[in-house]
């Protein structure tokens, strides 16, 4: 498969895990679970593919930096729970539609990745239409803290992508997964009593919530898979520009899924910005096109 197929495999499983997310979060506000569960998760998908599979024996530097990825991760998430505990979440997750720009400006300097113009346009053009389909992109954003830690946050995820694109250089994939999710356990081990009393109380309440915060976790562990093999097969730059899509796939997945649970997924919708959001659509598909063909 092309480096593009597995991005998009990767930015519809994350989509499809957004929206699963997106229930959890409306129906038990427990946000910190659904970043730290889905680490932990993470973590035992790792330990099974080392038992049956195994994995490579990098130089303790390259190691080190595996895991340092999975840190910079778990920092990423970490600062995302407070930022939206300080903050309005609609308006702040709008942010992270400038993370291809991040990367295409670090991956030019550190990686030394560097396109055509018309490439560099084309990802401007799809962070707008990415913009364009967020539901909530016409809320000002203010200078507040959940300002600084969405785009600490988003540093922390831009940084560890970058990361990995170098890393897959000198490791397999599954050599990457294993050791970037030791990395995150470590971050996690200081919030475990956190963790357990969020799991406890949503147990407590809904176990069928238990069962879907594993599916979307799970979802998200497969996106992780396809968009190592997009970087390890393509470019960083380009990869992440089509995470871009997400927005679109959500919609999409919004639009179904308003049909039978109005309550969670119609704000998704807002069909007084059609206009906007066609517009949106053919810039995303446009420079879509654009990246594809680079």
């Amino acid at each position: 498969m092309t480096w593009f197929g597995y991005a998009i495999f990767a930015m519809l499983f994350w989509g499809l895990s957004n929206l699963l997310d997106k229930y959890i979060f409306t129906t038990h506000k427990i946000p910190a679970m659904i970043g730290w569960f889905s680490g932990l998760v993470g973590v035992i998908v790792s330990f099974i593919v080392y038992g049956l599979y195994g994995i490579e024996y990098p130089s303790i530097g390259i190691a080190f930096m595996c895991m340092l990825s999975g840190v910079l991760y778990s920092g990423g998430v970490l600062s995302y729970i407070i930022a939206i505990k300080n903050d309005d979440v609609s308006k702040l997750v709008a942010l992270y539609n400038f993370v291809p720009i991040f990367i295409a400006v670090l991956a030019a300097i550190f990686l030394g990745e560097v396109f055509s113009p018309a490439v560099y346009i084309a990802i401007a053009v799809m962070v707008v239409g990415a913009l364009l389909l967020s539901a909530d992109i016409d809320k000002k954003i203010k200078f507040t803290k959940g300002f600084v830690f969405i785009m600490i946050s988003v540093c922390c995820f831009s940084a560890s992508n970058l990361m990995d694109e170098y890393l897959l250089r000198y490791v397999d994939v599954k050599t990457l997964f294993v050791l970037i999710r030791f990395g995150f356990f470590i971050t996690l081990i200081p919030f475990l009593h956190i963790f357990y009393r969020d799991v406890k109380k949503l147990y407590a309440s809904s176990k069928k919530h238990i069962l879907f915060l594993i599916g979307s976790s799970t979802l998200g562990i497969v996106g992780f898979l396809s968009f190592y093999n997009a970087l390890r097969t393509g470019y960083v730059t380009l990869a992440e520009s089509l995470s871009a899509l997400q927005p679109l796939i959500v919609l999409l997945g919004a639009a179904v899924l308003s049909l039978f649970f109005k309550d969670v997924y119609a704000a998704e919708i807002h069909k007084d910005k059609l206009v906007t959001r066609i517009l949106g659509i053919i810039m995303l598909i446009g420079g879509s096109f654009i990246v594809i063909s680079a």
